[in-house]
């Protein structure tokens, strides 16, 4: 699961042009987005800790298939994160592969 939102707590909706956005892979490589036609998100942003790099949020979205990766139907998301690392900020792949942006706490 791959969610944006803004750099700021509140609650976020594609549908009023907030940048929000989801995107769910499964193990296959199959993709489905919010912004794609029929899809919709809800990204509640309640902690977003700039000096220590973490945010927790609850978000649900319902994402449609990208085509061309063969994925079919929505995909209905729902859950939560509690101050999971983030980075903020423009990134190349070399460090990227440098860090490590896993759940810890």
């Amino acid at each position: 699961i791959v969610l944006t939102g803004p750099n700021e707590t509140g609650t976020f909706t594609q549908e009023n042009n907030e940048a929000a956005h989801g995107m769910y892979i499964d193990k296959d490589g199959k993709i489905w987005m919010t912004e794609l036609e029929g899809g919709s998100i809800t990204l509640k942003i309640s902690k977003f800790d700039r000096n220590n790099n973490k945010i927790s949020g609850t978000y649900t979205f319902t994402a449609t298939p990208f085509t061309s990766t063969a994925a079919s139907g929505n995909k209905v998301v729902t859950g939560s994160f509690e101050d999971v690392k983030f980075f903020a900020g423009n990134v190349d792949e070399e460090t990227l592969a440098k860090r490590n942006f896993s759940q810890q706490k």
